[in-house]
């Protein structure tokens, strides 16, 4: 509550700052630009430059859409030019990119940024600046719920995540379940929603636990939830810390299902967790599997330029270009206002990862998420 307060301060005291007659000025100014220009369609890329890089495929994934789409003469013959800026995953540094950002005349969208507590407050000043933010990493649901004009988040939010992962527990006949999350936006916002959809499905949360501070603690919460006749646990989390404690629970139940959100949807995970990792189902938005074209097309690209496999956030990053660049020349326009409302009217764009449309405030809709399971240490998918 109090980091809540204090983004809602800091937002409050930027638009004071600014006005907001400065805002609907930067808006004229970029609609203005965006008719008259000729020249490079800049995109803003604003991120923790390491993950963005190195840890993920996200970057590749987003210059590969971006040299696809400038070697078939741009948007009329007008060339993408990524704007790429390091907000270090800090708040500070997050909110002076997208000032920063909110500013430049010529830049028409942008893409990110990675974490909720810079993405729901940068939200805000890029819509008051009539510019164009796609957010395919926050899945924070707070993101659309005040409607943005120009603000999509072009991800399965938590809320959805966790109907669908309360949906699967019921298949399988999950009754009694233990929660184990993140104390962060992520972790809070997804067991939230899972254990909402849990007791409308009509079964039990034994417990949701964040942190344990000793193996005592841990004992004391392991021998509550067997007294609960506890027979799944679900996690809203991601490494490293969701991996101590699913190598903690296995050690002392290890046929207890485990299943959790995306936030587990690393390559590495089977290598990472060991015989703790078998059995366990781990939530994700991209099937490598599947035969669409759209898929083959993409995979044959991503290995011939990298030589690698693509991860999720390659084909996040690609898709989000894609995106972008097809509605521009769908309307003929680079304008941040006509590329809003035809994101907002448009029906099923199909991605790589699959079709889906945005709602009247800039959710993603019509997406499922598919799972996988750890089969004698690799990721198999399971059949929906």
């Amino acid at each position: 509550m109090k980091k809540f307060l204090l983004i809602t301060l800091f937002v409050l005291v930027f638009s004071l700052m600014t006005g907001c007659s400065g805002q609907e000025d930067l808006s004229k100014t970029r609609e203005a630009f965006a008719q008259g220009t000729e020249g490079d369609i800049v995109i803003g890329l604003p991120g923790p430059i390491t993950y963005m890089q190195e840890l993920t495929g996200f970057y590749n994934g987003v210059m590969l859409a971006v040299d696809e789409v400038n070697s078939n003469n741009g948007i009329n013959g007008s060339m993408i030019k990524i704007r790429i800026a390091d907000d270090k995953g800090t708040f500070s540094d997050g909110i002076k990119i997208a000032q920063e950002f909110a500013s430049q005349e010529d830049m028409c969208a942008v893409i990110g940024h990675w974490n909720s507590y810079i993405t729901l407050p940068a939200a805000r000043i890029y819509n008051d600046a009539g510019l164009v933010m796609l957010s395919p990493i926050v899945s924070n649901s707070d993101l659309t719920k005040n409607g943005y004009e120009y603000v999509f988040q072009n991800t399965i939010n938590d809320s959805e995540m966790g109907r669908q992962m309360a949906d699967y527990a019921k298949e399988k006949g999950y009754e009694h379940i233990a929660v184990f999350y993140a104390d962060n936006d992520y972790g809070r916002g997804l067991s939230n929603a899972f254990e909402a959809c849990v007791a409308d499905n009509g079964g039990l949360i034994v417990d949701s636990m964040t942190e344990f501070v000793n193996d005592q603690e841990f004992n004391k919460a392991f021998e509550k939830w067997q007294a609960l006749d506890y027979d799944a646990v679900f996690i809203a989390d991601s490494m490293p810390h969701a991996g101590e404690f699913i190598k903690k629970l296995k050690e002392k139940d290890p046929g207890i299902p485990v299943f959790a959100g995306d936030g587990l949807d690393i390559a590495d995970l089977p290598n990472a967790l060991g015989n703790a990792a078998e059995g366990m189902v781990i939530a994700t938005m991209y099937n490598s599997e599947s035969e669409d074209e759209a898929q083959k097309v993409f995979l044959e690209a991503f290995r011939n330029k990298y030589n690698v496999e693509p991860d999720v956030w390659a084909v996040d990053g690609y898709d989000s270009i894609k995106l972008l660049a097809e509605t521009m020349q769908k309307i003929q326009s680079i304008s941040p206002a006509e590329i809003a409302k035809e994101l907002h009217s448009q029906k099923e764009w199909k991605g790589v990862m699959g079709r889906a449309e945005f709602n009247s405030n800039g959710e993603m809709t019509g997406r499922s998420v598919y799972k996988k399971i750890v089969i004698n240490g690799k990721m198999e998918y399971l059949k929906n």
